[in-house]
């Protein structure tokens, strides 16, 4: 082969799509907004419950099971400290909204 043939054949190859990386940044960034407009939501249903004297205890373990989630992913992918931190944390906080939940609500 001569390099006009080599040249050719790298034009008539099919070119990866710009489109597609560009897609799935989008795509990804939606979730992290929805995930943060629900954690958001959440907080606002769980402080008018509270304003009114009711205690809602299954938004909160909604929420710290979504965020505890989504930073021990971050740390299994990355390994920062930061997010095993962080991590802990909202598990433990979680295992504690969870336990008040079982033991006001069904015992």
């Amino acid at each position: 082969m001569n390099k006009e043939e080599i040249l050719q054949k790298a034009r008539n190859e099919k070119k990866p799509q710009q489109g597609d990386e560009r897609q799935k940044g989008i795509f990804d960034k939606s979730f992290y907004w929805a995930f943060w407009g629900i954690v958001l939501c959440s907080f606002v249903f769980s402080l008018i419950r509270n304003i009114k004297g009711d205690e809602s205890l299954e938004f909160p373990c909604t929420i710290l099971f979504a965020v505890s989630c989504a930073f021990v992913y971050r740390f299994i992918r990355d390994h920062k400290k930061s997010d095993m931190v962080i991590s802990l944390l909202t598990i433990l906080l979680f295992g504690h909204a969870l336990f008040r939940y079982i033991t006001e609500y069904l015992m």
